[in-house]
């Protein structure tokens, strides 16, 4: 990865704690203007039965927001929502995991960089954001699409529900980032990055896809072992979160409610059709 010739990916796996150690010295620590968001779903407090329930709530949201589209002849929309809802309801719990923790981490990322990088000097940097996923553990191009829809979707009603904080400066200013993603009654639509500047990769022709990797079965092994060793403790004072914490803690709790208010009009009314369906039932 590292040095003119790059024919070889590193695998973090593949190295040993000596090498992972020299890895931050050489990369990490020289560094100044990096930080990392460490995210986590620990299993041993979240139930099966609590994922099973999301996920089949998540599926079942779906085909509520197909009929919505069919009742507004959006043909080809309620289609994919049909389909995006079979998706949902094939998915495993981990696997369901896996797509709650990765939404949380894009947000907090994006919370996290506004927060570091708020000052002026950084702002060109605002100006070309992409979000780029690992696609190593998506088996085809189709769970691509059905992946990538999933974050969209549940980034933008997450952003309606608790917008990003933005710096007032920010506004006064007229940042790069309030002039590409403020709509005009002055809320922040992440709409243009999600669909514009997120996508997957392949981590052998991407060195911060590699660089993320390292960094992540370190914070791995630490968490695993519950012991500190050198390459980890170099690397912690890079890691942003809540009261620097090492790592934010995902538990989620209950199950989708359909009888909450909808953050607009449009998923009030998905919610209104999704009430009007039967729930689908699993085979024993």
């Amino acid at each position: 990865m590292i040095g003119p010739h790059r024919k070889l990916e590193i695998k973090a796996n593949a190295l040993t704690d000596d090498q992972l150690e020299a890895f931050v010295r050489t990369v990490i620590v020289p560094q100044n203007d990096l930080r990392l968001n460490v995210i986590g779903l620990d299993t041993s407090r979240v139930s099966r039965e609590v994922l099973q329930k999301w996920r089949d709530g998540l599926s079942h949201l779906s085909q509520g927001a197909a009929q919505w589209s069919k009742s507004r002849s959006f043909p080809i929309a309620g289609r994919q929502y049909s389909e995006m809802s079979g998706w949902l309801w094939n998915r495993s719990p981990e696997n369901l995991a896996y797509m709650l923790s990765l939404v949380e981490t894009i947000w907090r990322s994006l919370q996290n960089t506004i927060i570091w990088f708020h000052e002026p000097k950084f702002e060109p940097e605002f100006a070309d954001l992409e979000i780029v996923i690992d696609r190593s553990f998506i088996r085809s191009r189709e769970h691509e699409l059905f992946w990538g829809e999933f974050l969209r979707t549940y980034l933008k009603n997450k952003s309606r529900r608790a917008p990003l904080g933005i710096p007032k400066e920010w506004k006064e200013a007229n940042h790069v980032f309030e002039r590409q993603y403020t709509q005009d009654e002055g809320q922040i639509d992440l709409t243009p990055l999600l669909r514009e500047h997120l996508y997957f990769s392949d981590s052998e022709i991407s060195e911060g896809l590699q660089i993320a990797d390292i960094c992540a079965n370190i914070c791995l092994r630490y968490h695993r072992r519950n012991q500190w060793f050198a390459a980890y403790r170099l690397l912690r004072k890079f890691i942003v979160g809540p009261d620097r914490s090492p790592m934010t803690v995902l538990i989620p709790v209950g199950e989708l409610d359909l009888d909450s208010k909808a953050p607009t009009d449009t998923q009030q009314e998905v919610f209104k059709y999704a009430r009007q369906l039967k729930p689908r039932s699993r085979k024993r």
